[in-house]
Order: structure tokens, then sequence, then C-alpha cells
């Protein structure tokens, strides 16, 4: 599996229009927090814990049928908590909550 470094993130994140917070806040929290695809298509609001900084994964979002499926994780180990630092914190309240208010 390849990762990106710091400087091809940045790369990329800057490509994503100024205006486009939904994008832009998707994948740096994709990003650094490791997040699969279907995760972050389930992750929902209240799956973040800001006294605690964490957020839970307990979901996953799949295609079957041409329906989407929310299911729980297919393994124990996928159903976490996940750290997130300040700055994370700081995207998801100020970014993402107020560009879902709309």
């Amino acid at each position: 599996m390849k990762f990106w470094t710091t400087l091809e993130f940045k790369a990329f994140i800057g490509t994503i229009d100024g205006k486009d917070h939904v994008d832009k806040v998707f994948f740096t929290t994709a990003y650094l927090i490791d997040m699969r695809a279907g995760e972050m298509l389930a992750f929902q609001w209240k799956d973040i814990d800001f006294g605690s900084s964490e957020i839970h994964i307990s979901r996953n979002l799949s295609r079957m049928h041409s329906k989407n499926i929310v299911t729980t994780p297919k393994s124990i180990n996928s159903n976490r908590y996940i750290t997130i630092n300040a700055k994370l914190a700081e995207i998801l309240k100020f970014e993402w909550r107020v560009s879902k208010s709309y």
C-alpha cells in the first residue's frame, strides 16, 4: 500500500477550491486519521467526542444492488476510537459543521 507524504497531501489539498469546505474537510480527515473510504462515507457528527478528542468508528458504507448500505465494521478491531489532534478538531467544528448548516 502506498501512502502520501505530507508534501504530496499539501499539493493535493491545495487544488481544492477554497469554497468547497466539505471536500477539503473530508480529505483532510481521511489523511490525518487514516479512515477507510467506507468509514468516511458513514461518518456522522455524533461520532465525534470533542471532550476526549476522539472519533468513534462504528459504521461502514458500502454499495450493494445500486443501494447504499450502512453496516457495522467487518472485524472487531475495525470498531475503534481514533484520537484526533486539536487542529483536526478545529477543522471539524468550524469548517465541516458550519458548511453542513446550510
